[in-house]
């Protein structure tokens, strides 16, 4: 097995965040909408709460969490 470190200019970055949304029933539906907006994945679903997740860039993972600074 062989590992090549790769320059910044050749290489791909991404994060990965999981984000747990406390929402009532009707937030709930805003939360979704954000979420595919960003192409994120609803992991799980709760009777108050949401799991997101979201892989990307910082500049998209710092302005889906901007949209969401409302919710708890």
């Amino acid at each position: 097995m062989k590992i090549f470190e790769l320059e910044n200019s050749k290489s791909v970055c991404r994060e990965l965040i999981l984000a747990k949304i406390r929402a009532n029933k009707t937030e709930k539906q805003e939360v979704i909408t954000i979420a595919d907006i960003f192409r994120a994945k609803i992991v799980d679903v709760e009777e108050d709460s949401l799991i997101i997740e979201l892989t990307g860039t910082q500049s998209k993972l710092e302005a889906f969490l901007n949209l969401l600074r409302g919710y708890e």
